[in-house]
C-alpha cells in the first residue's frame, strides 16, 4: 500500500542535507585525490580524461587514479545526502506525496543504515581486491556516509525517526530546527566544522 501524505516540510530541508554532504564530498576529494584548489581543477580533469582512454584502450580497470578516486567518492556521497527520502520511491499526484514505502519509516531506520555499512564491510573484505572493486568501495563509502548522516540530522526534527520497529514509533532529540529556517544552521554549521576538524587532526596525525 502506497503512503500519502501532504507535502509539508518536517524534517530538515534539501538544501541542509546537501550543504552537508557537499561538504562531506569536498573533504573526500581532498583525501582521495588530492584536490584543494580551483586551480587544480584542469589537471584534475585531464587526469579523469588519460584515465578513461586508458581504461577504454585496455578493456580493464588496471589501477586507479587518484583524481578517479575522488570524484566517484563525490557521486557516492551527494547520492547518499537524500537517498533516504528517494528510496521511498516517492511521487506526486495532485499536490500529495505517494510514495511506495512510507516517509520516514523503512529507509530512515538506523538498522537499514548498519545493514548498509555491514555491506560495505563485507564487499570490502571477501571481494577480490581489484582496482574495479576498490572504486565500488569508494562509492558506496561515500553513499553510507552522507545517508548516515541524513538520519541522524532528521533525529533532530520534530516528527524524529524510528529507532526500533521501522514502521512503528519515532523518536526526536530536541527539536533542535524548524525546516527552512535560520535554526538549521545550528545543526548544519557544527556538523560542517568537525567534518573539517576531524580531517585535519587525521591528516595531522597520520
Amino acid at each position: 500500500m502506497k503512503e500519502r501524505s501532504r507535502v509539508k516540510m518536517v524534517g530538515m530541508s534539501r538544501n541542509g542535507h546537501n550543504i552537508i554532504s557537499a561538504s562531506i564530498a569536498l573533504v573526500g576529494a581532498v583525501h582521495f585525490g588530492g584536490i584543494t584548489g580551483i586551480a587544480m581543477i584542469g589537471d584534475v580533469v585531464a587526469a579523469i580524461m588519460a584515465w578513461c582512454v586508458d581504461v577504454a584502450d585496455t578493456g580493464s580497470i588496471r589501477y586507479v587514479d587518484t583524481s578517479v578516486a575522488a570524484g566517484v567518492f563525490v557521486i557516492g556521497a551527494m547520492a547518499g545526502s537524500r537517498a533516504p527520502d528517494w528510496l521511498e520511491l516517492p511521487g506526486f499526484k495532485q499536490g500529495i506525496r505517494v510514495s511506495v514505502i512510507p516517509h520516514r519509516t523503512l529507509t530512515h531506520s538506523p538498522w537499514f543504515w548498519f545493514a548498509a555499512w555491514a555491506m560495505l564491510f563485507v564487499f570490502k573484505q571477501l571481494m577480490v581486491q581489484t582496482p574495479g572493486t576498490w572504486l565500488a568501495t569508494i562509492l558506496w563509502l561515500g553513499f553510507c556516509i552522507t545517508g548516515t548522516l541524513h538520519i541522524l540530522v532528521d533525529l533532530g526534527s520534530p516528527t524524529g525517526i524510528p529507532l526500533g520497529h521501522p514502521f512503528k514509533e519515532r523518536y526526536c532529540l530536541g527539536p533542535f530546527y524548524s525546516t527552512g529556517r535560520v535554526s538549521e544552521a545550528r545543526v548544519v554549521l557544527p556538523i560542517i566544522a568537525c567534518v573539517y576538524v576531524a580531517h585535519a587532526t587525521i591528516t595531522a596525525l597520520a
